[in-house]
């Protein structure tokens, strides 16, 4: 009995000291160099520069409303016809066709921009004064971001930089940085940009999109795929797992730089285009750990 009991403890002792160690399948990359940017990105808003009010030109009654918003029309278009008082009192007589009469009374109110129907404020049969506003045209090829930026960003945003409009749906468009407005907004301290797109898109106003403005560029510079490099809570200490075989992966601490959706800068240490980093299954993995290389 004392035998036996000793060869189980003897047993018990071995299996703590060598617990069994879990092996994890992975995926790996190595480092590349390459080129990195780092941008800062800032919420802008469409809108339209220059805005043309179509007024009316006589006092008297809409007869007719040739467009809709959202049309786009061409400068020298109807836009309104307008009825004078005159006239549709001869109308109520019956009189107004008479031909010996040579007016007919209808009095054409055109654009004078090339443009889209923003607004419409009057419609048929509605009474108007001479200088009343009947509609807005917006020019399409003034269409602009506005951007509101703090002051310290101010020397990333030069006038004719080239940058980049992120819309909703997830396409890009090509920008340049037209002007600033020479006023800070006194409670928020942001200064307002005019982003110009590149191509006149027909876009509305009001548009809610992102712009990317660079602000530094490496050109070659050591980099990894975002996933590889993992991070604490507060995000404070980062580190990748590094294979010294084909079968154990050991922390190594890094210092990281810019990053973008895709890679990160790594600062140090300076790896070998060689050297075997886990970028998928790397999640948790102590130190030491037993991993297992699966494509």
């Amino acid at each position: 009995m004392v035998l036996l009991a000793s060869c189980t403890m003897h047993n018990v002792a071995d299996e703590t000291e060598n617990p069994l160690q879990a092996i994890t399948p992975v995926q790996i990359t190595s480092p590349i160099h390459g080129a990195m940017s780092d941008y800062i990105s800032l919420n802008a808003t469409s809108g339209f520069l220059r805005k043309e009010t179509i007024k009316s030109i006589a006092n008297g009654y809409i007869s007719d409303v040739r467009i809709s918003l959202g049309d786009n029309v061409r400068r020298g278009d109807t836009l309104f016809l307008l009825k004078t008082k005159e006239a549709k009192a001869l109308d109520n007589l019956g009189s107004i066709q008479n031909s010996k009469l040579g007016f007919s009374g209808k009095i054409p109110v055109l654009s004078t921009k090339d443009g889209i129907v923003s607004i419409i404020m009057h419609q048929k049969g509605d009474y108007v004064q001479d200088g009343d506003q009947l509609a807005t045209v917006a020019e399409q090829n003034s269409l602009v971001f506005l951007i509101d930026a703090p002051f310290e960003f101010h020397k990333y945003l030069s006038k004719n930089k080239s940058c980049k409009i992120l819309l909703p749906d997830g396409s890009q468009l090509d920008a340049v940085i037209q002007s600033d407005l020479p006023v800070m907004d006194i409670n928020n301290q942001t200064q307002n940009f005019v982003i110009k797109p590149v191509k006149g898109d027909k876009l509305p106003e009001g548009l809610i999109a992102r712009v990317k403005v660079e602000t530094e560029k490496k050109d070659n510079t050591q980099l990894l795929p975002k996933a590889a490099v993992l991070t604490d809570e507060k995000e404070e200490n980062f580190w990748v797992m590094k294979l010294i075989s084909d079968s154990v992966a050991v922390k190594v601490p890094v210092t990281i730089g810019m990053q973008n959706d895709e890679n990160k800068e790594i600062l140090a240490p300076a790896f070998s285009p060689s050297d075997r980093i886990i970028l998928s299954g790397n999640y948790g993995l102590p130190d030491t750990a037993k991993i297992k290389i699966v494509k």
